[in-house]
Parts: structure tokens; C-alpha cells; sequence
């Protein structure tokens, strides 16, 4: 079977669909999240904690799932995230405690890494290079549906019931997944050659495999970094439309909506800059983007005593912009040394890029003082060491493929 064939068996629809459970677990409930605070009877940033309790938990799952992928194939791998995926959710429908929250998310979570570190070995075990820089980009494109309606689903469900329905919808979807995998996705992990030898490997021996890879290593903190940045705004997108500039629960959503549309369309338009540039130039000229814009945001934001909302706004639209160009090729950059581990290279980077976002999140709510100033200095902070790591790892050239 060749590599078309596969792709029409597992269509990027359904791949899309699947990576896609993660944006809509991550900002279904958004605007929930004052609700919730209320509820509980604490802040809203103690809620915001369960979005990096969630990161956590999701590069966890990814960190086990590439091996376990890469060892019994991705259909079985999926199966057993999309379990323990519903069996998180159910817990969370259940949690009547901030405490009970993040831990029924960071298992949910788990289950989600489990899931989301397939599609993109599915895509690079039926296509490399460029094409496979497409595909992902395709991926990325329809995914980016999920928090683009994610918010708007989450509001219009708080309008006919309460916060524990957004997760009854998760859990759904996820069932839904569950039947479409089993019917639609056939295998596509690459078995090896009988004339190749076999080689044992525990998972951290994988890990450890990708991690000395130092040019391949410039790629992934390219992507933690962006990631950073983006799951800085997400995790505080709440505080900066509704509780900063009073934005209702029943507006928000468009304003976030806006970003992620960017997202999306940017990530359409590095489709087509493939045909003309290749991974390495179009994240390089991301990276640049995202810092010119992290710096007139922080500087915007230290200097100005209440910043508008009709500046700093389309200042996150332009930011969004740069996040485009970034992780598709990152990503597909880092696999394309690891043909025979895709599964686990993937799960390294996702892994590493949700620990950042999760970190930041966490920097953010040990700085947050009620300005913007915080999250614009870890926008800052974030794009210029992205710049940094990758130069000083990748000056001396680039490896052989492994």
C-alpha cells in the first residue's frame, strides 16, 4: 500500500478530529471558568491552575504514549487515551472541589496525550519533508476549529445548564472518536525490515535517543517556546477579556475567536509558503515575527498606565500571526531525524512544549498583579529564548538523519 492509499484510509479529517479533543478540553470551558471560581468560592486564577494542571498531565500522557505508540501501534494507542480520557471526564463532571478539579483534569489530560500523539506519527509514517509539513499544516488548519467554536459551544451551553454539561460534551466527542477510529483508521506504524535487526529500546532509552540530537533539539525548544507564549494567553485569556477590559461571558468568545481564526489562517498560508520556502526558513522568520511583536507588547504594556483594548487586542491578533508560522514546521522539522521513532520523537516535542505551557502559566500566576504587564514580559521572555536555544544549538550545522 502506498502512502496516498494510507492517507485516504486514515483521512486527515479524522486526524484533525482527534488531535482536535485537546483545543476543545482546553477552551470549551473558558468561559466557565469565573463561573466555576464563584462556585468554589475562590479566584479565578486558582481555577486557571487546572489549565496548567491539564498541561501537565497532557505531556505526561504524550512522554508514555510515543513509546507505547511506536511498541503497539497507533490504534491500539489511541484506544487506551480515549479510556482513560472519558474515565478523567466523568471525575471531572463529578469534582466539586478546586483540588478534586486539577486532578481529575490532570488524568483527563493523560488520556488526552495518550490520543494526540498519534496523528502526527500517523502523518509522517505515510509521508515526509514537505509533504508531511503539509499535511500537518492541514491538520493543524481544521483543528484549529475546535478553539475557534470551543468558547462559543462552552458559552451556549452555560446559557441552558451549568459548567458539568461542557464536560457531558467532551466526554461525548470523545466516545464519538472513539467509534470513528475503530471503523475509519487503519494501521500505519511502520513495521521493521525482517533483515533489519531488532533493537531493544526501554522509552527512556528512546528519549535519550532524540534529546542527543543537538540540531534536532533546536527545533524543539523553538516549538516549547512559542507553545509558552500561546498557553500564557490562553491560560489568562479569561482574566484579559472579561475580568480586565469587562468584556461579558457572551462576548468573549468572539475576541478569542478572532486569535485563533489568525492561528488558522496563517497556518493556511504556511501551506502555501511551502511551495517556496522550506520548514527551516518559514519557522525561522516566525521566530523573528514573534519577538517584534512580544517586545511593542511589553513595551506598550509597561508604559502605558491602562493600555486600550483596541491596541493591545489587535497587538494579540499579531502575535497569534507569528504562532502560525511556528509550530507546524517546528514540529515536522524534529520527526524528519526520526523516521523509525516518529511516534516517540512527536510525544518528545508535544511532551516538552506542554510543560512549557504549562510553566508559564504557572510564572504568570505567581507574577499576576492585575495588569497585563506579566503576561506581555512572558510573551517577551518566551520568543527571545526560543531565538537563543536554537541559535546556540544549531550554529555548528546540520546532522545526518538518524
Amino acid at each position: 500500500m502506498n502512502a496516498q492509499q494510507t492517507v485516504q484510509k486514515a483521512p486527515i479529517l479524522l486526524l484533525a478530529l482527534t488531535v482536535a479533543l485537546t483545543p476543545f478540553s482546553i477552551d470549551a470551558y473558558l468561559p466557565a471558568l469565573p463561573t466555576i471560581a464563584e462556585e468554589f468560592n475562590t479566584s479565578i486564577h486558582y481555577i486557571e491552575l487546572s489549565i496548567s494542571f491539564f498541561l501537565v498531565g497532557y505531556a505526561i500522557g504524550q512522554l508514555c504514549g510515543g513509546p507505547i505508540s511506536d511498541s503497539i501501534g497507533r490504534r491500539k494507542s489511541i484506544f487506551i487515551g480515549l479510556t482513560l480520557f472519558c474515565v478523567g471526564t466523568v471525575a471531572v463532571i463529578l469534582s466539586n472541589s478546586p483540588e478534586t478539579l486539577w486532578i481529575s483534569r490532570f488524568i483527563q489530560a493523560i488520556g488526552g496525550g495518550l490520543t494526540g500523539v498519534n496523528p502526527p506519527a500517523i502523518i509522517r509514517d505515510v509521508s515526509s519533508g514537505r509533504e508531511a509539513a503539509r499535511n500537518l499544516s492541514r491538520v493543524v488548519i481544521i483543528m484549529m476549529i475546535a478553539p475557534l467554536i470551543a468558547p462559543i459551544i462552552g458559552t451556549s451551553i452555560l446559557a441552558v445548564s451549568n459548567w458539568h454539561a461542557i464536560f457531558v460534551f467532551l466526554l461525548v466527542y470523545a466516545l464519538g472518536i472513539f467509534i470513528t477510529v475503530t471503523l475509519k483508521l487503519p494501521e500505519t506504524r511502520r513495521l521493521p525490515s525482517h533483515t533489519t535487526p531488532i533493537k531493544k529500546e526501554n522509552a527512556l532509552q528512546k528519549y535519550l535517543y532524540v534529546a542527543k540530537n543537538r540540531y534536532a533539539m533546536g527545533y524543539v525548544f523553538a516549538n516549547c517556546c512559542s507553545y509558552a507564549g500561546l498557553f500564557a494567553y490562553v491560560t489568562t485569556a479569561s482574566f484579559i477579556f472579561i475580568e480586565y477590559f469587562g468584556f461579558t461571558k457572551e462576548v468573549f468568545p468572539i475576541f478569542f475567536a478572532i486569535n485563533v481564526a489568525t492561528l488558522a489562517a496563517f497556518n493556511r498560508v504556511n501551506v502555501h509558503l511551502l511551495s517556496y520556502y522550506n520548514p527551516h526558513q518559514l519557522l525561522t522568520a516566525g521566530q523573528v515575527a514573534l519577538f517584534s511583536v512580544s517586545v511593542v507588547i511589553f513595551l506598550y504594556c509597561y508604559l502605558t498606565p491602562s493600555p486600550s483594548q483596541w491596541v493591545f487586542i489587535p497587538l494579540l491578533v499579531a502575535y497569534c500571526a507569528a504562532l502560525g508560522l511556528i509550530s507546524s514546521n517546528a514540529t515536522v522539522s524534529t520527526i524528519e531525524y526520526f523516521p523509525n521513532h516518529a511516534a516517540t520523537a512527536t510525544a518528545f516535542i508535544g511532551a516538552n512544549s506542554f510543560l512549557w505551557g504549562a510553566g508559564s502559566g504557572f510564572v504568570y500566576a505567581y507574577f499576576a498583579d492585575g495588569s497585563l504587564t506579566p503576561i506581555a514580559a512572558v510573551f517577551l521572555g518566551a520568543s527571545a529564548l526560543g531565538i537563543c536555544l536554537r541559535n546556540i544549538l544549531q550554529i555548528k550545522g546540520t546532522p545526518s538523519i538518524q
